[in-house]
């Protein structure tokens, strides 16, 4: 399971961006206006490295996520379960964990709201995850609530986010094959 944490080559990066892709699709879905990869958000930070994934343009309440309508920046991350340093562990909230001591303190001071995005690699989310894109499906829902039911949308965009990752996975493999 090497392939699936091993920085060498494109092919991780690749997994992360096309997840990163499909949230910000689901968020621009929802009406939210949504920057990828933002600079400059953290001026006061040494580590110039410090930039999340997706910066949420004054969303207004996500129902379990925020209650207000600061900014809302994400940070995705794709962690193996099977990797040698996570078994034994919840590598999910250890992941969680190490995503919000990166961006958390960063994100009070520049008065943001962050929510980490983690999910296994066989497809698990986050509890947080879950919770996100639940809150932007609803929001999707509230503003066609003659179209497809709730219920629908949320099991087409948590399935969409899982075929992402599945079909990325795949190809991080055919690609190491093939080297």
């Amino acid at each position: 399971y090497h392939f699936n944490v091993c920085k060498k080559g494109d092919e991780i990066n690749g997994r992360h961006d096309d997840i990163v892709r499909t949230l910000r699709y689901l968020v621009s879905s929802a009406g939210i206006k949504c920057h990828l990869e933002p600079r400059r958000l953290f001026t006061i930070s040494t580590d110039k490295n410090i930039r999340p994934d997706l910066q949420l343009h004054m969303p207004g309440p996500l129902e379990g996520v925020n209650n207000n309508s600061k900014d809302v920046l994400v940070d995705v991350r794709v962690t193996d379960p099977v990797c040698s340093s996570n078994v034994g562990t919840d590598c999910i909230l250890a992941s969680e964990q190490e995503k919000m001591r990166k961006y958390q303190g960063h994100s009070i001071v520049a008065d943001m709201f962050f929510v980490p995005i983690v999910m296994e690699s066989f497809g698990r989310y986050s509890k947080t995850t879950n919770t996100l894109i639940k809150a932007l499906v609803k929001r999707v829902f509230q503003q066609d609530s003659e179209g497809c039911p709730e219920s629908r949308l949320l099991h087409y965009w948590n399935k969409r986010i899982s075929l992402v990752l599945q079909r990325s996975q795949a190809e991080v493999i055919l690609n190491r094959y093939y080297r």
